[in-house]
């Protein structure tokens, strides 16, 4: 019984691990999607702005919109194997607001963080 719960235990711990490692890339790629929209967003403001500047404001967009589906993966895959991370749901709905500005999907997160945050 004892070495059943060792493993157990490992189990556990590498499951831990694996979440703070994926809430770790989740926030990076959550940071270069602002970087990028600000990068995209300056751009033309810029006093010297020019026509053929518009190729290198593409790339901005293209950075920008390569950088949301790679946070949206990697919150796809934590969502799926931890749901009920109170957590997780607050940093996904922190991403929903900030880079998806989608509220309704913001708010319906942070409700259920609110709600397992209550259970534990």
């Amino acid at each position: 019984e004892s070495g059943n719960r060792g493993g157990n235990t490992a189990s556990i711990a590498v499951d831990l691990l694996e979440f703070d490692q994926g809430m770790d890339k989740a926030r990076k790629l959550h940071i270069k999607c602002i970087t990028n929209m600000k990068a995209f967003w300056r751009y033309p403001a810029r006093k010297n702005f020019r026509s053929h500047s518009v190729e290198d404001m593409m790339q901005r967009l293209d950075d920008w919109t390569l950088s949301i589906r790679a946070a949206q993966k990697e919150y796809a895959y934590l969502l799926e194997k931890y749901n009920n991370s109170p957590n997780l749901l607050h940093a996904y709905a922190s991403f929903c607001d900030t880079v998806l500005n989608d509220e309704r999907q913001a708010m319906q997160k942070r409700s259920e963080a609110t709600k397992n945050d209550k259970e534990e």
